[in-house]
């Protein structure tokens, strides 16, 4: 996962730390992917980032949240959210 960064030239001069943020176009792609947008929407790469990055973490956390519930016994199949290809 990358994460795209904007830092200005007095925060890397300076002797003050200041976390990077994440720059505005990726993080408009992660919105747009939580707004349920089509990646062909992201018009730079930096939102695409966003937008797959932010894909990416929904797809482990749905991933994540099956094998919990495979530990306690539920098989996947009854998840009607999730096809078997």
């Amino acid at each position: 996962m990358t994460v795209q960064t904007s830092v200005s030239r007095a925060q890397r001069d300076g002797n003050t730390f200041v976390p990077a943020t994440p720059s505005a176009g990726y993080q408009h792609g992660e919105m747009l992917y939580r707004n349920g947008k089509p990646l062909s929407r992201c018009l730079t790469d930096e939102q695409a980032a966003g937008w797959n990055d932010a894909a990416d973490a929904d797809l482990r956390g749905a991933l994540a949240y099956l094998r919990a519930m495979e530990a306690e016994g539920m098989p996947s199949r009854m998840c009607d959210w999730v096809t078997e290809s």
